[in-house]
Parts: C-alpha cells; sequence; structure tokens
C-alpha cells in the first residue's frame, strides 16, 4: 500500500483500486491548470449534444461605422449588411485506454500501476493542450498531420493559414497582413513592428479601420525568447536607457503565455525549429473556437460492464473528450514571426 496525491492506493484490491483511480481523475480535473484552454483568445463555445458533430462559427453581419452626409430633404441612404466568413469545427473522439494486469494487481507493482493511472487521467487534456498549441506551430500553413496520422485543417475562414501577408475581406478587395517581415527574433524593436503592423492591417470586412490592441504575448518555452519578453515587460525603466527617472512603457502592456507544446511535433516531442515563434495576439478579436460536445470523462469498472477481461484477468480503464477547433477569422492574431530571420 502507497499513498499519491494524498490518497491511499491499493494494488491488489479491485473495489479499492477503482475507488482511488476516480479519486485521483476528480483531483486531477480540480488541480489541472492548462497554459491555452483556459486563455481568453481561445473562444469556449460548448457544444449541445443531439446536434450533430460539427457546428458553423461566422464572423458578425456589420454595415458601414460612419454615418455620411445627407442633402436637407434627402432621404438617407441604406447601405449593404456585409457577411463575414465562416468556419466548421468538427467533433473528433480522443480516447485512451490501459489495462492494469492480475500481475501488477498482485505483485505489488505499484509505481507501474500510478504511472499508467496517471498518463490515463491526464491524456484527455493533454491532447487538447497539444492540439491548442499546434495551431500555432503551424500558423504558415493551411493543414498539419497530427500524432494519428490524420490531416488536420488549421486555415481561418478566408481558407489561408494563420500568419499570412495577403489575407482577404469579404467586402472589399483589400488584402491585410499579420506576417512580421523577415520573421525577426523577439526585441523591443520587433515587437514594436509588430504593433504597427497589427494597427496598420486592422480592418473589418469593409476595409474601415479596426481595432486591435495587443492583450498577449504567446511564446514558447525557448530561454532566450522568454528572457528577452521578461526583460522588455518586468524592467522598472526604459530598457535601452541607463535614466533611472525614465519609465518602462511596456509594463502590463500585455500578458505573456509561455506555451512549451508549441515547439513540438505532432507527438509531442521537441522540435527547435518552433522555439522561436512568437505571436501578439488581441483576445476580444479572437475567432479562435473550441468546442466540447463531452467534457473529459473516465470509464471504471464500475460505469463499465466486464471490466476485467475473462480470458487476460486485466483491470480496464478508459479516458476520453470530444472536441472540435476552428479559426474563424485571423483578426485576433496581429501578428506573427518565426523568430528565425528567415524571409516572409
Amino acid at each position: 500500500m502507497s499513498s499519491t496525491s494524498g490518497m491511499t492506493f491499493y494494488s491488489a484490491a479491485e473495489p479499492q483500486l477503482v475507488d482511488a483511480v476516480s479519486r485521483m481523475y476528480t483531483k486531477f480535473q480540480e488541480d489541472y491548470k492548462p497554459v491555452l484552454m483556459n486563455q481568453p483568445f481561445i473562444v469556449k463555445a460548448p457544444k449541445p449534444t443531439g446536434a450533430g458533430t460539427s457546428i458553423i462559427f461566422a464572423e458578425r453581419i456589420i454595415t458601414s461605422k460612419y454615418a455620411h452626409q445627407t442633402p436637407e430633404g434627402e432621404p438617407a441612404d441604406t447601405f449593404p449588411a456585409v457577411t463575414g466568413y465562416e468556419k466548421a469545427a468538427y467533433i473528433e473522439y480522443f480516447k485512451k485506454n490501459i489495462s492494469i494486469t492480475r500481475t501488477m494487481r498482485v505483485a505489488g507493482k505499484e509505481n507501474e500501476i500510478q504511472d499508467n493511472i496517471q498518463s490515463l487521467i491526464e491524456a484527455p487534456k493533454n491532447r487538447i493542450e497539444l492540439d491548442l498549441a499546434h495551431l500555432y506551430s503551424n500558423a504558415w500553413s493551411t493543414s498539419y498531420t497530427n500524432l494519428d496520422g490524420i490531416s488536420v485543417d488549421v486555415s481561418s475562414g478566408d481558407g489561408l493559414a494563420l500568419i499570412s501577408a495577403v489575407h482577404t475581406l469579404t467586402g472589399v478587395g483589400t488584402t491585410w497582413s499579420n506576417q512580421v517581415p523577415n520573421n525577426p527574433a523577439f526585441s523591443k524593436a520587433s515587437y514594436e513592428l509588430a504593433q504597427q503592423i497589427a494597427l496598420r492591417n486592422a480592418y473589418n470586412n469593409l476595409g474601415e479601420n479596426g481595432d486591435f490592441m495587443i492583450s498577449h504575448l504567446i511564446t514558447s518555452d525557448d530561454p532566450v525568447t522568454v528572457n528577452q519578453a521578461k526583460e522588455l515587460f518586468n524592467a522598472t525603466a526604459n530598457v535601452t536607457s541607463d535614466n533611472a527617472n525614465t519609465f518602462n512603457v511596456y509594463q502590463k502592456n500585455a500578458q505573456h503565455v509561455i506555451a512549451p507544446l508549441i515547439a513540438t511535433n505532432p507527438n509531442g516531442t521537441r522540435n527547435t525549429s518552433y522555439e522561436k515563434y512568437w505571436f501578439v495576439v488581441d483576445a476580444k478579436q479572437s475567432s479562435t473556437y473550441l468546442t466540447i460536445l463531452e467534457q473529459p470523462y473516465l470509464r471504471t469498472p464500475q460505469t463499465v460492464a466486464s471490466a476485467v477481461d475473462f480470458i487476460t484477468e486485466n483491470l480496464n480503464f478508459l479516458s476520453g473528450v470530444s472536441y472540435g477547433i476552428a479559426t474563424v477569422a485571423a483578426h485576433g492574431v496581429g501578428a506573427g514571426s518565426k523568430g528565425d530571420g528567415s524571409a516572409s
């Protein structure tokens, strides 16, 4: 008998084992602190049950934001409404199954049991985090192949990659860009350039000037990039000045979100090619949706019949979740850079 997460853990008695797993699962859900899933720039949209496995998200219908001069006695002009882009999110199921063998249960292999159970209860939310991170890992592509070998569409509603120099609008022929030219590494100068790009390309679908206020900086956990951001945001004076009486205008300018999984391959292994990626985001403008049909769940021998296989005597547990992700328009990501100095 051993203890994990403050609970007594039994390796032999099946009822106690099932109970311990259930309590560990509940505690994990309470304590789990995701990096991306709870961020305001990921819009949560619960999927109603009984309503199919897809949901279409759309930009708001707009008209001109300005009143127009009207001659005396003349009727005011009526301006047509312009629809925005649409994007469908498709619900997929993600599951993990483990089998606790009879030998593991009776031979005192408690560490092995604990490792298996821990991976089981973490798997659903870990997968959501991985898929959200890979939106940014693949921000210069319209699709990628996930760890299951399945092609995933990560284009925005205009059919282009999340980061593109030629994004389109539905109401006019204007194109706009959220690509930081030449993909500079994060610095004070490149951050200011990203601010300019985000503001100068903040259009609505009629081509009118819109709003953009950086709320978040997103990076991987690359130490150089992270430290540059910390220096910029946390310095008590202008970072390029020796004058103690100057102040740092970037303090509280944006929240720095460090998402280690951005710098990973589809299977979660490290990919140094993505380490320098960084993005500036306006959460209020974001239209990246996470829609969950079934929240993470656990199936135990108390909820599933015949969980102990008659032939193998394995005790089976399963965890799962079902969700979809879609980005309607890229406006929420004001600017992005690969950070490697490559041509954009």
